[in-house]
């Protein structure tokens, strides 16, 4: 398949060289108009500003890290599908782990490392100001596959992404926002030239597996019954039940997308409508949307500006139910993987424990709705004083349900979800500013802010047998489960900032937040924030000028705040017993941050490079620890943990070729990252069955039994009494590499590689399938190999006390995760205008591209980037789906 896509490059070059005239280019006539810093480091890709955040509310401040990704432009030749997708590899720093093989699934993303083991990693999302519900959804049994909480956002809506990396740049996002946060602008219109323009965007492709998934291997001298039978005992059967029965890609990818804005001198409006259909990898996968966004935005008069915005989506999402490796799951690949070759053409036909058909016959679906209304005022009371009120908020409603007609008799045939989230924000801010005090030496700004949410959560769900009409049947219901959650914030926010001769800029910022919940006080959070930035060199005072430097900008930061995890639950009690789960997590973490940087644009601002040093410490981080005093719970949260990251990142963006009929650049960004487990108030933590917590490890890190000794000839493997250290699942480097080449003016070329190291995975699909299914290719050529490693393998684990069960020795199994991505490429070609004039177009694009096209990896598993749920610092790979390689063809068109 990959192949393929060598013919579409070649014809859209000989078209483009064919076609004459170059055509006109904005993105680079804009990133030409720069200074020559920031065009240095935009280079020509104009994906990343490196140079950090400028507040447009006031005075540029720059004295805290963080990147806007150009979405418009991204989305216009990339091909992204999500927001996630957007944000990955294009800002160091930021890890993103994308659901494999699942379209709609959630993503992982971490900034800065790991901060904390509840949660999914503490990033704050903000659309158009207001803060959104981002966190994965968990619906029914889909165990390690999560709904994604901000699908329902059209990449083609989102005008830019602005990434804040924590405590030093988030105080005006709230504590939730410490770890980092997400700031998502969606296109609008605004007051101006009278007139109206419409957008069209058609794209399809297919949807293939991005690695082959093992086969299932039998020696008959193993199993001599059903294909076997009759056969010599060292015959090796093989079989790929998925493949074999066309279950296993062969889908497709669409998307159609209309825009339309327009304006007057007063007015400003934009609507869109959209549609994105996935089929995902397999039968059971599929994701559906449909958006619609609507804004005006009102010069009401020369003082007040007002903006209303609506967004509204409707998606229908298909995971795979995984259950247990039993008859309850509907997980494709668990059962595919667990087969044996000697039952084709049975009852079971090369399945596991169920075959394919049958988990067809299971239905699980999830349908969202979601509505983010919003309005915000500006009035200018004076010229050195403006308001502003920013109200909106974030409805979503889901349903799910699974329907198993093999269950009935089990009384578990039914299953639904029903989930209501509303939060409510409205924030408001005086800025007072007063500029050019003292012979336009002094620049001084201070903001006053106050912030209020409400959030209201209801989650209902209901198993049983299904009665008559479709529903749970009350008399054969089997639990109840209801959840009720109530929470109500208020934050006040001081930030002063000031300039001088604008070369030194200082802020500093406090704000102190009260929550309460349907139990009353909760508590109250402080967080800081102290920053300042040095215009060390620049050209326009060329007393001792440095050749090849333009300018050079120093800055530090220091930021903390305390982060609430408790979770209020109220009404929680399963139908079962009835008995209410009285208390949840609790208690504050303490985040501090410290981070020193240095950014440079150079020759004559066609190389820019950013530089930044941070260390992230937070304390009192809760972890559950075993308790046996009380029958009632084996583990509970009193466990207290310090974890610290240090690491520094780095982008460099420069144009490496400027010429009339061509240009190249390229953007590299990397970072490294140390995490370890500072303190910890117990000798060791279990964060799940196979991660742990100690003190000088990294957090989550993997422990096994060591192996000392593999006797090969008696096939027995000596290891160590205790646990010890064997590997972390925190990648130590990651980097990216983007490059893009215009020729012609009309042709652009761009490729993205993304690659991690330092880290581990615990391959336990392998583990299963060579010691439990024994249905491995190892296992069946066992006495092809070595008897060490057969030992390793197959042998007979015993530590000085006598025999091991062999699933306490993951250490084999525990293997390099390393990988390299060419996550993205494509071709776009500017179609002649003389084309498009003839439809009534002012102008097309036509693009070819293709998002995850090749995988070189040291890890043995079909995808070393998978999310995994069962906790937040897992690496377990247990019969994940690979990542999908999607190609497609896009037509944008402009009227």
């Amino acid at each position: 398949m990959r192949s393929k896509l060598l013919l579409p490059l070649l014809l859209v070059g000989h078209v483009a060289a064919a076609l004459g005239a170059p055509a006109q280019n904005p993105q680079r006539d804009a990133a030409a108009a720069l200074p020559g810093t920031l065009r240095g480091m935009r280079a020509a890709l104009d994906p990343l500003i490196v140079a950090g955040r400028a507040d447009t509310s006031g005075l540029a401040v720059r004295t805290g890290s963080g990147a806007v990704i150009d979405a418009a432009s991204v989305v216009a030749e990339a091909p992204v599908a999500s927001l996630m997708e957007l944000v990955q590899a294009r800002v160091p720093g930021v890890s993103v782990f994308q659901a494999p093989g699942v379209p709609g699934g959630a993503a992982q993303i971490r900034i800065r490392g790991v901060h904390s083991v509840v949660g999914d990693g503490g990033v704050a999302v903000y659309v158009d100001g207001i803060p959104v519900d981002a966190a994965a959804v968990s619906f029914l049994d889909t165990g390690n596959l999560r709904r994604a909480g901000i699908a329902g956002i059209a990449p083609e809506d989102i005008a830019s992404v602005e990434v804040l990396k924590g405590s030093t740049s988030t105080l005006w996002y709230g504590p939730a926002a410490a770890g980092g946060a997400i700031l998502v602008t969606t296109r609008k219109a605004s007051p101006g030239a009278r007139g109206f323009t419409q957008r069209i965007v058609l794209e399809h492709g297919p949807v293939d597996p991005g690695a082959e998934l093992p086969a299932n291997w039998v020696r008959c001298g193993d199993d001599p019954t059903g294909a076997c039978a009759g056969q010599p005992p060292d015959m090796i059967l093989s079989d790929r039940p998925l493949e074999r029965d066309g279950m296993l890609g062969g889908g497709t990818a669409s998307t159609v997308h209309w825009s339309g804005r327009g304006s007057t001198d007063r007015l400003g409006v934009y609507g869109s409508l959209g549609w994105t259909r996935d089929d995902g990898l397999l039968p059971t996968t599929g994701f559906d949307r449909r958006s619609a966004r609507a804004g005006l935005r009102l010069r009401a008069a020369e003082t007040v500006d007002v903006e209303v915005g609506l967004g509204a989506s409707a998606i229908e999402t298909d995971l795979p139910i995984t259950g247990s490796t039993g008859s309850g799951g509907r997980n494709l690949v668990v059962h595919a993987l667990r087969g044996n070759p000697t039952t084709v053409g049975a009852s079971k036909d090369g399945w596991g424990i169920v075959d394919g058909d049958s988990l067809l016959d299971i239905e699980a679906s999830a349908d969202a709705r979601r509505y983010r209304p919003r309005v915000r005022l500006v009035h200018r009371a004076a010229p050195w004083l403006t308001h502003s009120l920013h109200a909106g908020a974030d409805l979503a409603r889901d349903e799910a349900f699974r329907r198993a007609p093999h269950l009935a008799g089990a009384g578990m045939s039914l299953e639904l979800l029903e989930r209501k989230a509303d939060l409510y924000t409205v924030d408001y801010r005086a800025r007072f500013d007063a500029r050019r005090l003292g012979a336009g030496r002094h620049d001084l700004e201070l903001l006053l802010g106050v912030q209020a949410t409400w959030d209201r959560r209801e989650e209902s769900i209901r198993s049983g047998s299904e009665g008559a009409v479709g529903d749970i049947d009350p008399e054969r219901s089997y639990s109840i489960l209801e959840i009720r959650r109530e929470r109500e914030a208020v934050g006040v926010v001081a930030d002063a900032r000031y300039g001088y001769r604008d070369r030194l800029f200082t802020e500093l910022g406090v704000r102190r937040d009260r929550l309460d919940d349907i139990d009353g006080d909760a508590g109250r959070l402080f967080s800081y924030r102290l920053g300042a930035a040095f215009l060390a060199y620049d050209g326009a005072a060329r007393r001792a000028p440095i050749p090849g430097v333009d300018i050079v900008r120093v800055r530090a930061a220091v930021g903390g705040a305390e982060l609430d995890r408790i979770i209020p639950v109220a009404d929680f009690s399963f139908g079962l017993y009835g008995d209410p789960l009285a208390s949840s997590p609790g208690g504050k973490e303490r985040l501090t941050e410290a981070e020193l940087g240095v950014d440079a644009g150079l020759l004559d601002g066609r190389v820019g490079l950013a530089v930044t040093a941070f260390r992230r410490t937070t304390r009192d981080v809760a972890f559950l620890t075993p308790r046996f005093d009380d029958f009632a719970g084996l583990w509970s949260w009193g466990g207290r943990a310090e974890l610290r990251n240090r690491g520094v990142e780095v982008a460099l963006a420069a144009e490496l070729l400027r010429a009339d009929d061509i240009s190249w650049s390229a953007r590299l960004s990397a970072s490294r990252l140390a995490n370890e487990v500072a303190e910890l108030n117990a000798p060791w933590a279990l964060v799940d069955g196979w991660h742990w917590m100690l003190e000088g490890r990294p957090a989550g890190s993997f422990h096994s039994r060591s192996i000392i000794e593999v006797e090969g000839a008696g096939g027995r493997v000596l290891v160590t009494d205790t646990l010890e250290y064997a590997g972390s699942p925190i990648p130590e480097w990651e980097g990216a590499l983007e490059t893009g080449l215009s020729l012609w003016g009309r042709l652009r070329l761009r490729a993205l590689l993304d690659g991690h190291t330092g880290f581990d995975v615990y391959n336990q699909t392998a583990q299963w399938r060579d010691r439990g299914y024994r249905n491995s290719e190892r296992y069946a050529r066992r006495d092809a190999l070595a008897p060490e490693e057969r030992a390793l393998y197959t042998g007979e684990y015993v530590d000085s006390n006598g025999a091991v069960y062999p699933l306490d020795v993951p250490a084999p199994y525990i293997r390099d995760g390393s990988f390299l991505w060419l996550r993205e490429v494509s071709a776009t070609l500017e179609l002649p205008r003389t084309w498009v004039a003839r439809i009534g177009a002012s102008g097309a694009a036509l693009t070819v591209a293709g998002r995850n096209v090749a995988l070189w990896s040291r890890y043995d598993g079909v995808d070393p980037e998978f999310p995994s749920w069962s906790a937040p610092l897992s690496r377990r790979d247990w019969f994940v789906l690979p990542q999908s390689a999607r190609w497609s063809v896009r037509l944008a068109v402009q009227f």
